[in-house]
């Protein structure tokens, strides 16, 4: 009998460590490929960095972690993709001009480490350019 993965929020560790996976994998397709913009809304401890985590597996292509999984066996194809992933609790926020700088800051630093090209010195330039290669980055 497998264990219980408390404290575990990260797929790639439960998946690894042989702990206890409730496959909601079907949903995560379904969240890919019907949808546009999502709202997560839970309580705090209900699976919310997990199914990020999840998302994060499936975006970067880790094919292997999902054999046996619903998402496994469907017709999605792996394509690797950067993934950003922005923990807030690391951005301060005392003021609007403080939240700006912090996100500008960790975009850029994350950006940096996947070999991304950001131009852009302000939020608008950096969250929206519909026209450029990164415009998919960041919305999705």
């Amino acid at each position: 009998m497998k264990k219980l993965p408390i404290g575990i929020q990260t797929f790639r560790k439960i998946i690894e460590g042989g702990w206890l996976y409730a496959d909601k994998t079907e949903y995560v397709y379904k969240l890919i490929n019907e949808g546009a913009c999502y709202f997560l809304s839970r309580p705090r401890r209900f699976g919310k960095s997990l199914l990020l985590s999840t998302i994060s597996e499936v975006f970067k292509g880790s094919r292997e972690l999902f054999d046996g999984l619903w998402i496994g066996s469907s017709d999605y194809d792996f394509t690797p993709y950067p993934v950003i992933r922005i923990d807030m609790s690391g951005v301060s926020a005392g003021t609007p001009g403080e939240l700006k700088e912090g996100l500008l800051h960790v975009v850029n630093r994350i950006a940096g480490d996947e070999g991304l090209p950001i131009s852009g010195k302000g939020c608008a330039e950096v969250f929206s350019d519909p026209g450029s290669q990164r415009h998919r980055y960041f919305t999705g």
